[in-house]
């Protein structure tokens, strides 16, 4: 999980999913979303290699 609970992080098997959580807002992107985005992106990568 990022540090905003707006996007949530979870590898699940050989599996990287990242998961939108603002259902208030219909899950509209934002900087905080779009941040957590390219950290689960970062993440997936730097396990991968």
């Amino acid at each position: 999980m990022t540090d905003n609970n707006s996007v949530v992080l979870e590898k699940r098997g050989q599996a990287f999913w990242i998961t939108i959580n603002r259902p208030d807002k219909r899950n509209a992107l934002n900087g905080e979303v779009i941040a957590g985005i390219a950290k689960g992106c970062d993440g997936f990568f730097q396990a991968e290699c």
